[in-house]
């Protein structure tokens, strides 16, 4: 077992609410890790990953201006929301509404279903952001 303090195999992850980096100036408590990670002493790692919206070894940096979500990888640009927006950078929410025809908090999904589509059977697949007739095209 290791020092008060410190937990894992080696010793080097600390305990909650302690500190980690340089100095130990930076607060495991402050990161946004998912699933609680433990804190590594020297870099904060966040095991599983980072919540929504952050990123960075330790996911204590907000994703920036123009992006979000998962690993901050989706664009604000590819939302089609009414309005202007801003782009909330966990889940990209448009604060004013979706366009017609899209949905979700972040309206990057199209809310218009298949069979309202022309396309050549009514049973073909659409993609669900753009709408297109995946397999069979359109009616002619």
């Amino acid at each position: 077992m290791g020092q008060s303090g410190w937990q894992g195999i080696d010793c080097t992850d600390c305990q909650g609410g302690l500190t980690y980096g340089n100095n130990r100036g930076k607060q495991c408590t402050n990161r946004h890790c998912l699933n609680n990670s433990t804190c590594n002493a020297n870099t904060g790692l966040c095991v599983g990953g980072c919540q929504s919206g952050w990123t960075d070894v330790d996911c204590s940096k907000a994703c920036s201006r123009s992006w979000y979500g998962p690993n901050c990888s989706l664009s604000c640009t590819d939302r089609h929301c009414s309005g202007q927006s801003r782009c909330n950078h966990t889940d990209g929410k448009c604060e004013a509404g979706c366009q017609t025809g899209w949905k979700k908090v972040d309206c990057a999904d199209c809310s218009l279903d298949c069979s309202k589509r022309n396309c050549k059977d009514d049973n073909s697949p659409c993609d669900s952001v753009t709408g297109e007739c995946a397999v069979t095209g359109c009616q002619i």
